[in-house]
């Protein structure tokens, strides 16, 4: 897959998140019309797994698409952010266990004619904790600050209730425990969506402020 303007990766966002609010909204609909009745309980845990699959599954999505859209720019290291950088030749540093790679490494920074590759996907560890979320931000160069206050909500509320109950714990959900976590999602999938388009529209995947001529 690849993604060559800001077009084509506002429209594979759109698409991503369009049909999974479309099936959370469903699902709560569902669940809005079980209240009071015997089966709202299991409606209700089910709904909160349901609700953190598509929050991963939307954020490892959106970054990769964000990753394809860049790979296509094929940047200099000299032009890209250093958080950028840094994700772009990770692996290739992880793996420099000797002088020839480590070399090969500083070869590749300093030749003008190199260009970036960005791997195809991020890595959520499967437990999209804050300080996971604060990582992936960083190293895209995406703005975290709207979620600094929501990192508890994230890791008690979201994560810890999907964890407990994915893992066979008995715990119960009330319809507005549910509601909220499903506000949530909503409303934060979508910004970072938005930041992810605001960063390729501003450019801000370069390392200083980049100005069209």
């Amino acid at each position: 897959m690849k993604i060559r303007t800001t077009e084509e990766l506002l429209g594979k966002l759109d698409e991503a998140l369009s049909w999974r609010k479309k099936e959370l909204i469903d699902y709560k609909l569902i669940t809005e019309r079980n209240k009071g009745s015997l089966l709202q309980k299991p409606l209700t845990r089910a709904g909160i797994a349901l609700v953190y699959a598509h929050w991963e599954g939307f954020i490892k999505e959106a970054s990769g698409f964000y990753l394809s859209y860049l790979s296509s720019l094929k940047l200099k290291p000299s032009d890209i952010s250093l958080n950028l950088l840094t994700l772009s030749i990770f692996d290739r540093i992880i793996k420099a266990n000797d002088v020839d790679k480590c070399y090969t490494i500083i070869q590749f920074l300093n030749d003008t004619t190199s260009r970036c590759k960005m791997p195809q996907n991020i890595d959520t560890e499967s437990n999209l904790k804050s300080n996971v979320l604060k990582k992936i931000m960083f190293l895209l160069d995406l703005n975290y600050t709207h979620y600094e206050t929501r990192a508890n909500f994230i890791d008690a509320n979201l994560l810890g209730k999907r964890n407990e109950i994915a893992h066979g714990e008995f715990r119960n959900i009330d319809y507005s425990e549910f509601e909220e976590v499903f506000d949530f999602v909503i409303k934060y999938s979508e910004i970072y969506k938005n930041e992810i388009i605001n960063s390729a529209i501003q450019k801000k995947y370069y390392k200083t402020k980049h100005i069209s001529y």
